[in-house]
């Protein structure tokens, strides 16, 4: 899994050492059953939470997750699905708290084209895409503005038209 940092920055906190960065969530214990904690303790001899045997989760300077020092597989899947959770959660959140909505068809009506009644082309530079009036109202919704970093998130399920509203926002503010 690898997060996007600006998102572990809205809800963990940085921790630096010798030059590593990472974002560590010591929150997750409160995920793990009695019956869990109890079975790590009685087959590896330690708790899930021990200072120096325990289970670790963090992730990197470059978002990628790690879950160090769980020796049981099943307990480190478990933990991995919680933690992708986690994430979609914290990512919503943040979205919700730094992300404002754009005028999306204000946005590219000056690089749009009707091709027909409801179909439309957008282009910038060489590249284009189509789109019709469904896949229009779904657009809507996928483009927000990240006011803390000053710049467009683009992220509609349509891999070609991602790159040509890329173009199109690349120098606004």
């Amino acid at each position: 899994m690898i997060a996007d940092v600006d998102v572990l920055l809205f809800s963990l906190q940085e921790w630096e050492r010798e030059g590593m960065v990472r974002y560590y969530h010591n929150a997750w214990g409160k995920w793990l059953s009695a019956e869990q904690c109890q079975d790590y303790r009685e087959k590896y001899g330690t708790e899930v939470w021990d200072y120096r045997d325990g289970i670790k989760i963090y992730f990197d300077c470059d978002g990628i997750l790690h879950i160090d020092n769980c020796r049981d597989p099943e307990l480190k899947e478990f933990l991995e699905r919680r933690m992708r959770r986690w994430y979609g959660w914290i990512y919503h959140q943040y979205l919700e708290q730094f992300m404002r909505p754009v005028d999306v068809k204000g946005l590219i009506e000056p690089y749009t084209t009707v091709i027909k009644p409801g179909f439309f082309q957008i282009r910038c530079g060489n590249r284009f895409a189509n789109y019709d009036e469904k896949q229009m109202n779904i657009i809507r919704k996928k483009i927000k503005y990240d006011r803390c970093n000053h710049r467009y998130v683009i992220d509609t399920g349509f891999p070609r038209l991602d790159p040509v509203l890329e173009a199109i926002t690349r120098d606004l503010k």
